[in-house]
């Protein structure tokens, strides 16, 4: 189940790129935490120390300040962060199912299990929508190889693991670090700016994700 739940969170949040700006699906992504908590909630019963909640939903202001300064700009339209949306829902159970799965199989036959069955899902789908299936120059296979390399199997196989050890609400909410990091490196590899509003929205997720972690919510136990 997870592999199709990783899947059609891929698909989606591709697709949705194509409908819709790129700030518009990368915001409706800044939901994964809540429907993490939501679908534990619903499903588990799980409870959340009022701490946990807190560090969460200003994290999760955090990201919304980068959102919008992002979204000053973007024109979106609804099928697109509809996609963006569902998507966000689909990589939530994925971490779900990941997080129950965890305690009877190890992270690495997480990864290939999931890895080969969403490739084997993926493959008729980009053979049908794309002219071509393999890249035709060595930068495109290196693109490939860092891909499959890093945030395939580096990526996936530490979050799997993440969530052995910690909560899937909190391993969830460490994903809105992932703009702060991009931004980050933006600006020492390509000496890109940070402005006032993106500086701002960077503290206000680090204060989130401190509170949270320091809750008894956070670590499994």
């Amino acid at each position: 189940m997870h592999p199709i739940a990783l899947s059609l969170a891929l698909i989606l949040w591709a697709w949705s790129l194509t409908k819709t700006s790129v700030a518009n699906s990368t915001l409706m992504h800044y939901l994964v935490p809540l429907f993490v908590m939501l679908g534990g909630w619903l499903i588990w019963d799980r409870r959340f120390e009022n701490k946990f909640i807190l560090g969460m939903a200003i994290a999760m202001a955090g990201a919304g300040i980068l959102g919008v300064s992002d979204l000053e700009e973007a024109n979106g339209q609804l099928i697109g962060d509809l996609a963006a949306l569902l998507s966000a829902v689909f990589f939530a159970l994925y971490t779900l199912l990941v997080e129950q799965l965890r305690t009877q199989l190890t992270s690495s036959a997480i990864m290939t299990w999931c890895s080969g069955t969403s490739s084997l899902l993926l493959l008729p789908i980009v053979i049908f929508t794309e002219d071509r299936l393999f890249p035709y120059s060595v930068s495109g296979w290196l693109s490939v190889i860092s891909l499959a390399g890093i945030c395939q199997v580096l990526g996936l196989g530490l979050y799997g693991y993440c969530l052995n050890k910690l909560s899937s609400g909190f391993v969830s909410l460490c994903d809105l670090l992932v703009p702060v990091l991009s931004a980050l490196e933006a600006w020492a590899i390509f000496s890109e700016n940070i402005n006032g509003a993106t500086s701002i929205g960077f503290v206000v997720i680090l204060l989130g994700a401190y509170l949270a972690l320091s809750s008894k919510s956070a670590i499994k136990v």
